[in-house]
């Protein structure tokens, strides 16, 4: 090997060192200085470190030989990267690395969108290399959309697929990174932010089945069965083919829970809120047995017994 680098080191030189100049200044500019770059190459190499734990090869086992070499703090007895081992195996004082490893954690806090590609897949979850950043972000199917099923949106993506996640959750001393899609957009459940049970609102119906009807709310994105035992108080009336499609019908809300994301809605409750509200305003203490003919029974009777 030294043979052939003398050989051609005159022809090799100029490139390799055009390549360390580039790529250098291209970490200067993305870590805003050199002192950041260095932290961040030794945060990438603790990460590799511990990635590979139980991996049993003659290069592992070299490489942290001398990161014991290299720090006090050996490998074996921390596994958490600390301000000290870092300033240990970078000469910078604890200061300074604790100043720019908080720059580095401000670039992309929780809440903070950024670009990754897909780099795996399973059966309940993707996997997105962030950025420039050498992690991949942890983004759960059910943080995909907020309408689609999490069994379907997953089989949409592919190895290499480019998208933009919001930040979710960092959690520094597992090294993981939680990251959401459809955090990006607006939660359609805010819809029902101001609203409560027993509100009525206009949907519109999508279709019918045995089972009920699937409505969508005027000005919401999403849809919700009416189970069939819900569209009416007769239950001659309750029949899901009465309905064909296309039709705005009011409905109340039966059930509203934004936490658990749970929205129930029924016809037939809307009916018997509406016959309640007609019987309140309508009766009085005077109705009922004091209308005029209300007490004729009674006489009636009382005409019998005194004929007796």
């Amino acid at each position: 090997m030294e043979k052939v680098l003398q050989q051609k080191f005159v022809a090799i030189w100029h490139h390799f060192l055009s390549f360390e100049i580039s790529r250098s200044k291209f970490a200067v500019e993305t870590w805003g200085s050199g002192n950041a770059y260095l932290i961040f190459q030794v945060i990438v190499w603790h990460h590799i470190l511990v990635m590979s734990d139980k991996a049993e090869t003659k290069i592992r086992d070299e490489s942290v030989e001398l990161w014991f070499q290299l720090t006090e703090t050996g490998f074996k007895t921390r596994s958490v990267l600390t301000y000290s081992l870092i300033s240990s195996l970078t000469s910078l004082s604890i200061e300074t690395v604790r100043r720019h490893v908080k720059k580095l954690e401000n670039k992309n806090p929780v809440g903070s969108d950024i670009n990754g590609v897909v780099t795996s897949a399973n059966e309940y979850a993707l996997y997105v290399k962030l950025g420039d950043f050498d992690i991949d972000g942890f983004l759960h199917s059910n943080d995909l959309s907020y309408t689609g099923k999490p069994e379907d949106e997953l089989k949409k993506y592919k190895k290499g697929d480019k998208l933009k996640v919001r930040v979710l959750e960092i959690k520094k001393d597992e090294q993981k990174v939680r990251v959401g899609l459809k955090q990006l957009d607006a939660d359609p459940f805010d819809w029902f932010k101001d609203k409560k049970v027993n509100d009525t609102i206009t949907v519109q119906v999508s279709s019918s089945d045995s089972k009920g009807l699937m409505v969508k709310p005027e000005g919401c994105s999403l849809e919700f069965l009416i189970k069939k035992s819900q569209i009416a108080v007769s239950v001659a009336d309750a029949r899901p083919s009465r309905f064909v499609g296309g039709e705005r019908i009011d409905a109340a809300i039966a059930e509203l829970n934004l936490d658990k994301r749970k929205v129930s809605l029924s016809i037939k409750l809307l009916e018997e809120l509406q016959n309640k509200e007609a019987v309140d305003k309508f009766s009085s203490p005077l109705s009922g047995k004091n209308l005029p003919f209300s007490s004729l029974s009674e006489k009636l009777d009382d005409k019998k017994k005194k004929g007796n």
